[in-house]
C-alpha cells in the first residue's frame, strides 16, 4: 500500500507510517480516498461476508481479500451527484458519515450459493423459487410498492436492474429487455433438468414452480412477430413434449398446461438473452441475500444481512448499503445492497423536497 504512495501526484499523499497495523493502513487509506475524492465507491469493496463474529478489523474497511463483485460496476446513482459528508472521530475504528434513512429489511432469504451451471438445478430451486416463494408470502405489501405483478419487479431485482452489454459489462435494460433475457434463462434451466431427468437422473423437485414463474413472465410481456423465434425442429418440440408427459403421467391437464407455457417459451426464447441474464444474476448475487422490507421494497443484499438490519443512502454513495444499529447511533456496515427502484436517485427527490431528514451515521 505504501509503496503506491510514491505514484500518487497529491498535495497532501497518504501518511506513510510502518509502526501502523495492517488494518489500519487499510482502514487510513480508505479515509484518505474517500476524503479526496468525495466519493464513497471504495466502500464496494468493504464486504465482511457472512460471519460477523469472526472479524477483528472495522467492518466498513475493504480488505481486499474477497472477491464479490461490487454494485459500483452498474450505472446506479443513489444518491445522484452528491458528495462524501463526513466528521472526524477520536477513534480511527469509527467512520461518521451523513445520509438517509430509507428502510427497515423485514423478510431475508439464505446465502445465494454459488451455481455450478444450468445443469444443477439445486441452485435454481433454493435461489429462483426460494426467493419467489418469499415474495409471494409477502405478496400484499409487495404489491402495494411495485403493483400486481410480482415477476415485473422479481426479475430486474435477480439482475440487479441491469444487463450484460456487448463489451461484458453491466448497462442499463429496460424491463421489458430483462424479463426476456429472464424467460429465456428459465427456459434453458428446464431444458437442461429435463434432459438429465430423461437420462436417469432424480427428478426435478420444483418443476411445477419453475413453470408457474414462467407463466408470470409471459404474462407480462408484449408479443409481437418480430419476437417470435421459429427456427425450433419437430424433432426439438417432440422431445419436449415427450418431457412433459414423463413429468405428468396420468395427469393431462397438467401436461396440456405445462406444454402451452413450453410452447410460448420456445418463442421467446434467445440463446444471447440467457447469456445475459445469467452473467447478471450468477455474477452479482452469489453469496448475497434477496430480502425484502417492511414497506414492500425488494432487493439484493450482503451475506450477513438478517431482518431487522437498516437501508440507508450514504452521500457521496452510488450504491445503497446494509447497516445494523448497536447503540443509539452507532452501527455495524454490513456492505452495499440493490434495492429495486431506488438506484437512481429516487430518495435524493424525497431528500430535496424535505420529506426526510439528513442523520448521522456512526459505522464501524
Amino acid at each position: 500500500m505504501f509503496a503506491l504512495v510514491g505514484l500518487v501526484d497529491e498535495d497532501k499523499p497518504l501518511k506513510v507510517d510502518y509502526a501502523m497495523a495492517p488494518v489500519e493502513v487499510y482502514a487510513q487509506s480508505a479515509w484518505h480516498v474517500i476524503k479526496t475524492s468525495k466519493s464513497l465507491g471504495i466502500l464496494s469493496f468493504a464486504t465482511p461476508g457472512a460471519h460477523l463474529s469472526t472479524l477483528q478489523f472495522p467492518l466498513w474497511v475493504p480488505m481486499w481479500d474477497v472477491s464479490i463483485p461490487a454494485f459500483s460496476q452498474h450505472w446506479f446513482t443513489a444518491s445522484q451527484s452528491s458528495e462524501a459528508e463526513w466528521k472526524e472521530t477520536p477513534d480511527w475504528k469509527i467512520m461518521a458519515l451523513s445520509g438517509l434513512t430509507i428502510d427497515t429489511t423485514d423478510t431475508v432469504g439464505p446465502v445465494i450459493q454459488e451455481s455450478e451451471g444450468l445443469k444443477d438445478m439445486s441452485d435454481l430451486k433454493s435461489n429462483l423459487i426460494g426467493s419467489f416463494d418469499l415474495l409471494k408470502k409477502n405478496r400484499d405489501k409487495v404489491e402495494k410498492k411495485y403493483g400486481k405483478s410480482l415477476v415485473k419487479a422479481f426479475a430486474p431485482t435477480l439482475s440487479v436492474g441491469s444487463t450484460t452489454g456487448e463489451d461484458g459489462f453491466p448497462c442499463r435494460a429496460s424491463e421489458e429487455s430483462i424479463l426476456r433475457d429472464f424467460i429465456s434463462y428459465i427456459h434453458n434451466s428446464i431444458f437442461f433438468e429435463w434432459h438429465n431427468f430423461l437420462d436417469g437422473d432424480s427428478g426435478f423437485k420444483c418443476q411445477r414452480s419453475i413453470l408457474e414463474l414462467a407463466e408470470h413472465a409471459l404474462e407480462v410481456i408484449t408479443l409481437n412477430s418480430s419476437h417470435i423465434k421459429d427456427n425450433w425442429s419437430q424433432g426439438y418440440r417432440e422431445w419436449v413434449q415427450n418431457a412433459i408427459n414423463a413429468f405428468h403421467p396420468g395427469d393431462p391437464a397438467s401436461a396440456a398446461q405445462a406444454n402451452k407455457i413450453m410452447e410460448r417459451l420456445l418463442e421467446v426464447r434467445d440463446l444471447e438473452g440467457v447469456s445475459r441474464f445469467q452473467c447478471q444474476y450468477e455474477g452479482f448475487t452469489e453469496d448475497r441475500k434477496f430480502f425484502i422490507t417492511q414497506h414492500g421494497s425488494i432487493g439484493i443484499g450482503p451475506a450477513c444481512m438478517a431482518p431487522g438490519d437498516i437501508i440507508c443512502l450514504l452521500f457521496g454513495g452510488s450504491s445503497l448499503y446494509v447497516i445494523r444499529r448497536i447503540s443509539l447511533q452507532e452501527y455495524l456496515f454490513l456492505g452495499e445492497c440493490y434495492v429495486h427502484s431506488l438506484m437512481n436517485g429516487e430518495m435524493m427527490d424525497r431528500y430535496q423536497k424535505g420529506e426526510v431528514s439528513a442523520e448521522w451515521f456512526y459505522l464501524s
